[in-house]
């Protein structure tokens, strides 16, 4: 699997990018029906700690790695509704003869997929049998956190508290599940939805309604955080694969450092907006992030 790094140089390099990318995905397109659908996706949050995760699950001998942990396919543009070019960013299936016991699975790591309005009825459609992590991370942490990233980035010149000000104006004042029907919303939520997307009950829900409970783990950032030897073993439990830890497990990349201070009215403000959603979380799941 291409690192993040590696992935960025692809993007910005031009000259790399034709040479090396265009043949790279030239030859997994003309190789897609030997290769492998996932048999688990990490559908969310983003900043939720996925990224270290999924990373550490690449390591197991008996999974795959895609060619790169966020899977475009369903977020970066609408697709026309059929999986044709999805298999492409998977291992081969015959990565399976040199796997122990022959057994590979093949995985998507794209957190973003949660939003995606619709995708849930599609992939039950097509993969009934796919299971599905979702790390949940505070949720004004985590828009704190997609700020700071985005400031990183260069893709966020406003102050996180400018930031909510717009997000408030720019999107409806109504539950995310009756204006989110779309590709374009998912787009704008995506681009703008710092604490929208911590709305996280709106959601999970429709994912909830469609598969089976069985076909869920769901996970507490927090305890991801404390202790991840332990989160990866229950992980690796519910994708029945056999007892196996890498030799190590780094920290997870949600750092606070370099955050631009938030003001303690304004934390009251994000809570009170959010205690409603948190506490049918809590419903739903059982867990309590002390918001309602």
């Amino acid at each position: 699997m291409l690192s993040q790094k590696t992935w960025k140089r692809i993007r910005e390099n031009h000259l790399f990018r034709i040479l090396a990318w265009h043949n790279i995905l030239r030859f997994r397109k003309q190789t897609e029906f030997l290769r492998l659908y996932p048999s688990f996706a990490l559908i969310g949050v983003p900043r939720g700690g996925t990224t270290t995760l999924f990373f550490n699950l690449t390591k197991h001998p008996n999974i795959g790695a895609p060619l790169i942990k966020e899977v475009p396919f369903f977020t970066s543009v609408e697709d026309a509704g059929n999986f044709v070019g999805y298999r492409q960013y998977f291992p081969l299936a015959a990565s399976r003869l040199l796997s122990p016991g022959h057994v590979c699975l093949a995985g998507d790591g794209n957190p973003k997929l949660m939003y995606v309005p619709g995708l849930e009825n599609r992939l039950k459609l097509k993969l009934p049998n796919l299971k599905l992590i979702v790390m949940l991370r505070d949720p004004i942490d985590r828009a704190i956190s997609m700020h700071a990233l985005r400031v990183k980035q260069g893709k966020e010149d406003m102050s996180f508290e400018d930031a909510i000000d717009r997000e408030m104006n720019l999107f409806p004042d109504s539950p995310p599940s009756l204006w989110c029907k779309e590709f374009k919303d998912y787009q704008l939520l995506n681009r703008y939805g710092y604490l929208t997307m911590g709305m996280y009950s709106e959601f999970l829900k429709p994912w909830l309604n469609t598969f089976s409970p069985d076909s869920f783990l769901i996970v507490d950032s927090r305890e991801y955080y404390l202790n991840p030897t332990n989160i990866y073993k229950q992980v690796v439990s519910f994708l029945e694969l056999p007892e196996w830890l890498p030799s190590e497990i780094p920290d997870s990349n949600s750092s606070k450092k370099n955050r631009a201070p938030v003001t303690s009215k304004l934390i009251d403000s994000l809570r009170a907006r959010l205690k409603p959603y948190n506490k049918e979380l809590f419903e739903l799941t059982g867990i309590d992030f002390n918001l309602f």
